[in-house]
């Protein structure tokens, strides 16, 4: 399957983008006891907005993963792609090498927009505060969990990329 997200046109990855945000828009407005029609609105713009969005925005993510994967030969990518996360260092120059390339280029990506991240997200989890302590929905809980949990990621993963660079090399 990741070979196929790799190598797919973009217009199917904002058709699997946007169906996924319309899937879970459904879901949010069901539990939150939304009118279907309601609903229905907002999960077929929403996957109509975000879709390409974010086709766009992973077009150049995925390129980059393919041209790191390009000197190996496909049956190895899942060893690549894993080796530039965690696990022993490979012994196969090849494979190490591009894993090292794979890890430099995700550690290079999330490196330059570190500054944006953070203040995205910083600012969306002071609006959940405040929605919170201004008698928002429950959602804001969720959302304000899931704001925080994917900060600590971030930076999490911009120093654990970076020990992994160091160990490849």
């Amino acid at each position: 399957m990741q070979k196929f997200l790799l190598r797919a046109p973009s217009w199917v990855i904002a058709l699997l983008f946007g169906a996924l945000f319309a899937l879970m828009s459904v879901v949010v407005g069901v539990i939150d006891d939304a009118s279907w029609r309601f609903v229905a609105i907002m999960a077929v713009v929403g996957g109509v907005i975000m879709g390409p969005l974010l086709a766009l925005v992973t077009r150049n993510q995925r390129r980059e993963q393919l041209r790191a994967l390009e000197e190996v030969p496909e049956q190895e990518w899942k060893l690549v792609r894993r080796a530039a996360w965690k696990g022993p260092v490979p012994s196969d120059p090849g494979i190490r090498a591009a894993a090292l390339e794979l890890a430099t280029r995700f550690y290079g990506r999330a490196y330059r927009f570190r500054k944006p991240f953070y203040i995205v997200f910083g600012l969306n989890l002071v609006v959940q505060i405040v929605s919170l302590a201004t008698g928002g929905s429950r959602w804001a809980i969720v959302t304000m969990i899931c704001f925080a949990i994917v900060i600590v990621l971030q930076w999490y993963n911009l120093r654990r990329l970076k020990r992994r660079i160091e160990l490849l090399r």
